[in-house]
Formats: structure tokens, sequence, C-alpha cells
């Protein structure tokens, strides 16, 4: 992958990072919660899938252990923006939606891994 490419794909991840953050710390009674509250989606599910994307960028563009570390930090930033919603009205912290968060970085890791090992056995 080239330079260029990379270089778009970071902040790309950026991006979906600082919104991942302005999701999580949104009042409970925002306009924005209640839209999402509307869609009846679980809201592990959205944790999940949240964080399965963000893993998407490190492990297909950074090397092993920077992927490792950037792994790692989304772990933290989830468990530490969890906490802060103690602080946020209507919000709450939850042990599951931490865990959600982590399952979602597993999964992501291992769908990234997957799709190689497929690629490689059908090249």
């Amino acid at each position: 992958m080239g330079h260029s490419h990379c270089r778009i794909l970071i902040f790309l991840w950026a991006i979906t990072i600082v919104g991942v953050v302005i999701g999580e710390l949104l009042p409970g009674n925002s306009g924005i919660m209640q839209a999402v509250a509307a869609t009846g989606i679980n809201d592990k599910l959205l944790h999940f899938g949240s964080y399965c994307l963000l893993t998407l960028v490190p492990v297909t563009t950074f090397r092993r252990n920077n992927a490792i570390l950037c792994l790692i930090g989304l772990a933290v930033l989830g468990g530490v923006l969890e906490l802060l919603q103690l602080l946020v009205p209507g919000r709450s912290c939850e042990i599951a939606d931490e865990a959600a968060n982590m399952a979602g970085l597993a999964g992501g890791a291992v769908l990234v891994y997957s799709w190689r090992l497929i690629a490689r056995a059908v090249a």
C-alpha cells in the first residue's frame, strides 16, 4: 500500500476515533443519542461494531508491535470513556460496554488475520 494511501487511512481512522469519543460522551438526552436509541439496535452491538471498525486500520496498516500498542491504547480509551460517562448526564459506566469494546477489538483482529490466511491459501 502506498504511503499516501496509509496517510488517508490513518486520517480516516483518527476521525473515526473522534466520532467514537463524541458518541460515548454525548448526554443521554441529546438528539443523537435519542435517534440511536430509536433504532432499537442493542448498545453492546454498537460498542462491538465501533471497536471492531477501529481495529481495522492498525491491524492492516501498522507493523505488528505498533498495531498491538494501538489495540491496547484503544482498549484503555474505551475504559476511560466508560468511566467518564459517570460524569455525563443520562449516561452510565457499564462493564458490559467495555467487554463489548474489547470483544470488538478482538473480533476485528481475528477478522483481518482470518482474511489474510484465506487470501494466502487461495493465492
